[in-house]
């Protein structure tokens, strides 16, 4: 593997080499990176000229041939990397990528690139609820040149209900999740800081009006109060997992500001500090009674909502009689009062 120090030195003889018409000596390449010893220029000399880069000798001078590309070394974890994320990515930039791991495919020699293929087929990435498309034709290249020219957007957005309505917004980023790109905006309209999914753009026409930047705006900072992707207001979650869930807050991390502490009886809890409400509740509903709320109280509530809506919708589809199937929910399982 190919550190990237190593790469970066490998690229500067390589252009130092191409610089002049003659071709270098040793010498002169050492005059040219004093950082190089002597043996260590000469073993990356040999490494150039032993890996296809187009990199020879002819008496004392080392010479580029002509036509050749600048070298390119892959690391396999890199290759599977960029693998990995073309699985994950919206399809505006899933697009770009692919063109992109094309170019590094042609600079890889035939038993390297059969090799690597091989491997991209043991590893896939999982993203449950990835978005099936990307956003209109224009939408994406729209948002980046407002963004780029501190222009601002008229969006043709459509709430999940259907309704449409006119905003126009001042651009401040963009995030990706779950392979859908949302736009983070001033809205005029609800004078705040605002997310829209660019899926549900249908029109994003750039005015002819600039805006100056809120200086004071920091999209990291923005988006770290999100527990999923609306970043509400924080709230502070405390939530108590069962024995047989207790991993998903050893393993795992939900929140960057997430503590964890042991409980009796293998019980585990969870804190933190996030926005995002409904995301927050659904997620400790789809626990399934494994989760037990401390606080804050609206969230109990919002959980005890989606658990009471729940059981009705099943009593409904599966009304109980002597030959309907008996649905228990297990409450009392000896965890904490």
């Amino acid at each position: 593997m190919t550190t990237g120090n190593r790469f970066a030195k490998y690229l500067r003889i390589w252009f130092a080499l191409t610089s002049s018409k003659r071709g270098l000596t040793a010498s002169e390449l050492l005059h040219r990176m004093p950082d190089l010893s002597q043996s260590s220029l000469y073993r990356h000399l040999e490494h150039l000229s032993a890996d296809a880069t187009g990199v020879y000798k002819t008496g004392d001078r080392w010479r580029v041939a002509p036509g050749a590309v600048a070298p390119i070394w892959l690391a396999d974890e890199e290759v599977l990397a960029l693998a990995v994320a073309l699985e994950v990515l919206p399809g505006t930039l899933r697009t770009t990528l692919t063109d992109l791991a094309r170019k590094l495919d042609a600079t890889l020699s035939p038993p390297k690139l059969a090799y690597l293929t091989h491997l991209r087929g043991q590893r896939r990435a999982v993203v449950p609820g990835i978005a099936k498309s990307g956003p209109a034709p224009g939408i994406s290249e729209a948002v980046q040149y407002a963004l780029a020219h501190e222009q601002i957007l008229r969006l043709t957005y459509q709430a999940p209900d259907g309704t449409e309505s006119l905003r126009d917004v001042e651009a401040r980023g963009v995030l990706v999740h779950q392979g859908v790109e949302h736009l983070v905006a001033w809205c005029r309209l609800r004078k705040e800081v605002r997310q829209f999914s660019l899926l549900r753009v249908r029109i994003a026409a750039i005015l002819d009006e600039t805006f100056v930047p809120d200086p004071a705006f920091d999209l990291e900072a923005f988006i770290a109060r999100a527990f999923s992707v609306r970043a509400e207001a924080a709230i502070a979650v405390v939530v108590d997992l069962a024995p047989d869930v207790a991993y998903l807050a050893r393993e795992r991390t939900w929140h960057a500001s997430q503590r964890t502490e042991a409980l009796g009886d293998g019980w585990t809890r969870l804190r933190f500090e996030a926005g995002g409400l409904f995301e927050i509740a659904a997620w400790i509903a789809g626990l399934g009674g494994k989760g037990r709320v401390r606080g804050p109280p609206e969230l109990v509530e919002r959980v005890r909502g989606l658990h009471k809506d729940g059981l009705t919708s099943l009593e409904l589809a599966f009304p109980q009689s002597g030959n309907s199937p008996v649905y228990i929910s297990n409450t009392n399982d000896g965890g904490p009062p």
